[in-house]
């Protein structure tokens, strides 16, 4: 392996301890000291990705004031973000992506992997075959150091086998091209950093990994040359001999692992020219982490050093007395029925030491450690419940039994055996469908019944069957499913289709199916039901589907699959897909993995399951290598495949690390049956830990009694609210007399003075009103911009929607920052922003043109148009590369636009008024940024204070005729709507009329000529085309809203007793504008903008005063929790939540303004 290029380094060195010698505390007070320095090169502390977010957290807490700049945490992954977003990257490619790639070659080719390619149809060979050669990148291990090794093996069989893997590894490289595959994303990183500058004199700490791959290594050796100075901490005995020799290694000793990364690191930062420094060693006489407990001081040191024979150690933990005061209590090893009781009696025990240490312990202090969470992950929930502890089990989820997965695979087996019945019925019974339940039942049952199979019978207009005597309803719902599918039928009836071909179809199946949306209402739903992790769980099982589409798209592209293999690929990426949630920020107990969590501090932890074939697990059958395959490749160098079961060797380290995770106790759990009665042995590992605490037993779990005050209270409230429910029944029932035995109970639970506290909280539901105090901070904390005394409030105006619609609402977004949940992006959301984008170039290019926009000829509108279209396709890319999706939008964009622009070109050479602004922003000016186009619209408060309103208005039109001047702002929609017999000001009125403010503010003496709506969408029912004749066009997507009598003639020239189809203007036989049109009195436009600008006082006022009730607003009969995704946090009662209407609470109309209709133009 050829050295990096030579640099020169101040300092690199190694920092190596124990378990709680005190290396990660080294680290952060090493950037907190660098931090009071002040001023100073870039300090970054690099650690594993699920640790950042908790070492973020203790460097704010011990950093100077509180907070910090110049630092950063980083990961290895956050790190190749940093380095390449200057110039960006090529496109990468996940584990998914490379299974898809591997599954192609092999396809395509076959001459690789001959004497197995039969096996690579098999379930797992592809995933083993993509994580080989993952292991192999990730160990900066190229395709011919494994050839070379290979034919060193001396077994022909295994040199052969190997030397073919070594081929396909080459041929995905090949394959790979200008990607980047993301286990060799570091590759990339170190090519660009020193060009990014990036660390260059930088101070950089690297702790906590167990361990680095070949990448890694040769990543920090890149970053010891830029940066200033280089510190790694290592898990490993203080006591190494540097420099380290890797033959001298003892594979049998516990830190062998380290010792290994230890030995690598050091050759590889000689090989650079960079000798570490002498390492920092750590061996405190008490370690810091247990300084409250010598017990488990004792046990870490026997565990590390299980023969004392460490020259130069610190004395004997057992010698060492603890702090006065301490509270540690050492190891507890218990022996329980089955893993459900292990569970139990973790629970029950820390719900008794919080509840006895007067709540001085938190439940965070407290961490469930598990080899193996998946065998009794589910009960987790179930069984903490009970004992009301709050509880985040970080596991990743598995999504092959998702209905998204289910989905598809019926819908191949659909169309592949003609409407075999029982595939409809998987189909229909995923949930999926867009149709009802009481139609997807009579479907259902008339396939069941009369065998209904092939799609001529599907397709057959009416289903009648024999004996019935009637046509079969649902027909609708079952053209709709058939419509749906006919894409994915003709694609199956082909030979084979490309993978980019087979991505369509499939994005087009679920299109059609409204599958989205379906996906997108059971997380709303779940989220309603407070099923979090559901939610979640339908939010990712989406966007694995889009993204394996995705792949498909781009990794396949012209690969041939047939329709079986189409399926099969589709349904292994997602099969093969897990989700993982967030690690928990809040007061909950933590139960995971060892593996899967970086713990935070923790005081106390329940190891569970320490039983034989857990822990230590077994190995994992390889369908790919072979152990003495891997045994024969690893002998010669290749250390990425080694055996298996040297894993093994890794699992007593994974121990000593769960058992050191606490700073004060341990207890340690077995089960002796498992859940079929089977008898189970405690691990092996049990016999070192009693040998490094001999005098510690292993208990029983006592036969306590339930923890009943939980209990009773839920029982209780139930109870009353039973009763309640049967006020003036017979007070003899059995249903009154437990009543009232409660009532005793609860009475003398609140006089012993043990237990009223307790009992008080967990009846506090009793004393429930839902009500929310003001909060006078609010406006400060929830501002758009730059605050002050004199401006209270500078906020968009879709902040000021949401606080009108509910104070409380606006309290949870704005100030809270809880995010709504997360669903399907709407394609609609992302067209209209694409739709927004075009307009406004088009707009622009047409009034940079010399003479006007009113003047430009079709060719030029034509050639501003795809000039738009392209540079937004362009601003798009990184989004619509290989993405069936954006491809499909886009597509649809290209024949929606050119109409669009049109009808506004021919409505701009109809009138007199011409575009001046076209997504202008209105607000104050900020530093070093483009100043706004307007000013903000200024709401006088009290005492001289006002509030900013700011935003950006999608175009504004002037026209002038004898001397004065009109103007008239536009907000582009999907669809336009009238104002009707509106009387307040919400929603998008609001926000025209804010418009019109801003406008008004800006041009003082110019007047409001109008307030318009431009749909984006033709009106239902019109015809439109870019050669349909401009009557037509223009109607086709004619604007809603108000114009003034006066500027009405600017906008329409020709208006007369005829419907204009520039705007909905027309005359009365009189000569007066009708009143069912949106022509209005000058009065009536200038009383609507003061009806707004009352409005934005009365937000504005209400947020500066705190207001955060939970007061949802009707208007007409729509009430604002509809659409409103707080619910679950709110928990609105209509008994405590009284409903506000709007007219009775917001400014409104008071002249006359009779006519109009809501429905759309």
């Amino acid at each position: 392996m050829a050295p990096i290029r030579a640099g020169i380094v101040v300092g690199v060195r190694f920092v190596l301890g124990r378990a709680g010698a005190g290396k990660t505390h080294h680290c952060i007070e090493a950037v907190c000291a660098a931090l009071a320095q002040g001023d100073g090169p870039r300090l970054v502390l690099l650690v594993p990705e699920q640790a950042s977010l908790q070492t973020e957290r203790a460097l704010a807490r011990r950093a100077p004031r509180g907070a910090y700049t110049r630092a950063e945490v980083l990961s290895f992954s956050r790190l190749a973000r940093r380095v390449l977003s200057a110039r960006g990257e090529s496109e990468l490619v996940d584990a998914r992506g490379r299974e898809m790639a591997l599954r192609g070659l092999l396809a395509r080719d076959a001459s690789l992997l001959p004497k197995v390619r039969g096996a690579a149809r098999g379930a797992g060979f592809i995933s083993s075959l993509s994580g080989a050669i993952g292991a192999l990148l990730l160990d900066n291990v190229a395709p011919s150091e494994l050839l070379d090794a290979a034919s060193g093996v001396e077994s022909p069989p295994v040199r052969e086998k190997l030397s073919q893997i070594a081929r396909v590894f080459a041929a995905y490289i090949a394959w790979l091209g200008q990607r980047t595959d993301v286990a060799a994303r570091l590759h990339t990183v170190r090519e660009r950093l020193a060009e990014s500058g990036f660390l260059c004199g930088a101070r950089v700490w690297v702790d906590g990994f167990a361990g680095f791959t070949g990448q890694e290594i040769e990543t920090l050796v890149a970053i010891g040359v830029e940066a200033d100075s280089l510190e790694i901490t290592l898990l490993a005995d203080p006591h190494t001999s540097v420099p380290p020799r890797i033959e001298a290694i003892d594979p049998l000793r516990l830190f062998a692992r380290t010792e290994e990364s230890l030995a690598r690191l050091w050759r590889r930062f000689e090989q650079a020219g960079a000798t570490p420094a002498p390492p920092l060693r750590l061996t405190p006489d008490v370690a810091p982490r247990f300084r409250e407990s010598a017990a488990l001081q004792q046990i870490e040191r026997r565990l590390a050093d299980p023969d004392g024979d460490q020259r130069g150690s610190a004395r004997d933990a057992a010698d060492v007395p603890a702090r006065t005061g301490s509270t540690g209590d050492g190891l507890r090893l218990l022996r329980c029925a089955t893993h459900a009781d292990e569970l139990r009696a973790a629970a029950r025990w820390i719900r008794r030491r919080v509840q006895e240490s007067g709540r001085a312990l938190r439940w965070l202090d407290f961490a469930v450690i598990a080899r193996d969470l998946e065998p009794f992950a589910g009960r987790v929930r179930e069984v903490f419940s009970e004992f009301d502890i709050p509880v985040f089990v970080d596991r990743r989820r598995p999504l092959h039994a998702h209905p998204l997965g289910r989905l598809i695979s019926a819908a191949f087996a659909a169309v592949t055996t003609d409407a075999d019945p029982a595939a409809m019925l998987r189909l229909m019974r995923t949930g999926l469908l867009p149709m009802r339940e009481s139609e997807r039942e009579r479907i259902e049952s008339a396939v069941l019944e009369h065998e209904v199979r092939g799609w001529a019978m599907w397709r057959a207009d009416a289903w009648t069957f024999a004996g019935e005597g009637r046509e079969h309803p649902s027909a609708g719902a079952r053209r709709t499913l058939v419509g749906g599918l006919e894409g994915l039928i003709g694609a199956a009836a082909a030979p084979s289709l490309s993978g980019a071909e087979w991505a369509r179809v499939l994005y087009g199946m679920l299109r059609k199916l409204r599958v989205g949306p379906r996906v997108a209402a059971w997380i709303r739903e779940a989220q309603r039901e407070k099923a979090w992790e559901s939610a979640e769980t339908h939010r990712l099982a989406w966007e694995a589907v889009i993204a394996a589409l995705e792949d498909m798209h781009g990794v396949l592209s012209d690969a041939p699959l047939a329709a079986a293999e189409a399926a099969q690929v589709v349904s292994s990426a997602i099969g093969d897909a897990t989700i993982g949630l967030a690690p928990p920020t809040l007061d909950q107990v933590l139960v995971s993995a060892i593996e899967r969590s970086r713990h935070p501090e923790i005081r106390h932890a329940w190891i569970i399951s320490f039983n034989d074939g857990v822990f230590p697990r077994r190995p994992a059958d390889d369908p790919l290598l072979s152990h003495e395959e891997r045994l024969a490749i690893s002998e010669r160098g290749i250390a990425a495949l080694s055996p298996r079961r040297d894993d093994v060797f890794a699992e007593r380290m994974l121990a000593y690390i769960a058992l050191t995770r606490p700073s004060h106790s341990v207890t340690v759990s077995f089960a002796q049956r498992d859940a079929d009665g089977g008898a189970l042995a405690p691990s092996p590992l049990l016999g070192p830990l009693r040998e490094a605490s001999p005098d510690t037993p292993i208990e029983d779990v006592a036969d306590e009694g339930p923890m009943t005050l939980a209990e009773f209270a839920r029982g209780y409230l139930a109870m009353r609210e039973s009763a309640a429910r049967r006020a003036g029944g017979p007070p003899d029932t059995p249903d009154a007399q437990a009543v009232a035995r409660s009532e005793a109970l609860r009475r003398l639970l609140e006089r012993d003075a043990a237990t009223q506290a307790v009992t008080a909280r967990m009846l506090r539901g009793l004393d429930y009103r839902n009500e929310a105090l003001p909060l006078p901070v609010l406006a400060e904390r929830s501002a758009a911009g730059e605050v002050s005394r004199a401006t209270p409030w500078v906020a968009a105006i879709s902040h000021v929607e949401t606080f009108l619609r509910c104070p409380f609402r606006f309290y949870a977004e704005r100030v809270l920052r809880v995010r709504g949940p997360v669903s399907p992006r709407p394609p609609a959301a992302l067209l209209g922003e694409a739709a927004h984008a075009v307009m406004s170039r088009v707009t622009r290019a047409a009034m940079a043109r010399a003479g006007g926009a009113r003047a430009a000829t079709d060719g030029e509108w034509s050639d501003w148009t795809s000039a738009a279209l392209a540079a937004v396709r362009e601003e798009l890319s990184s989004q619509v590369a290989h993405r069936p999706r954006m491809v499909f939008l886009l597509s649809r964009l290209d024949d929606l636009m050119p109409p669009v622009v049109r009808a506004h070109a021919l409505r701009w050479r109809h009138g007199l008024f011409s575009p001046a602004l076209a997504e202008a922003a209105f607000g104050p000016p900020r530093a070093g940024q483009e100043p706004p186009a307007l000013p903000p619209v200024r709401v006088s408060l009290d005492h001289g204070t006002a509030a900013l309103i700011i935003g950006r208005m999608d175009r504004a039109d002037v026209a002038s005729t004898d001397g004065r001047r009109f103007w008239i702002a536009y907000d582009y929609k999907p669809r336009a709507r009238s104002i009707g017999r509106r009387r307040t000001a919400l929603g998008e009125w609001l926000q025209l009329l804010t418009y019109g403010l801003a406008l008004a503010g800006a041009h003082v003496g110019d007047e409001i000529g109008g307030l318009l709506i431009a749909p984006l969408a033709p009106a239902q029912g019109t015809p439109f085309g870019s050669d349909h004749e401009p009557i037509s066009a223009m109607r086709a997507f004619r604007p809603r809203g108000m114009i003034s009598a006066a500027a009405a003639p600017l906008l329409e020239p020709q208006l007369g007793n005829e419907e204009s189809p520039v705007a909905a203007l027309r005359l009365t036989k009189d000569g007066e504008l009708t009143k069912a049109g949106d022509g209005k009195p000058a009065r009536v436009l200038a009383e609507w903008l003061t009806v707004a600008s009352e409005t934005l006082r009365v937000a504005a006022l209400g947020v500066v005063r705190g207001d955060t009730e939970v007061a949802p607003l009707v208007e007409g009969r729509t009430l604002a929790c509809r659409y409103c995704e707080m619910a679950p946090l709110c928990r609105i009662d209509r008994a405590y939540n009284r409903p506000r209407a709007a007219e009775a609470v917001l400014p409104s109309i008071g002249v006359s303004d009779e006519g109009g209709d809501d429905a759309a133009d």
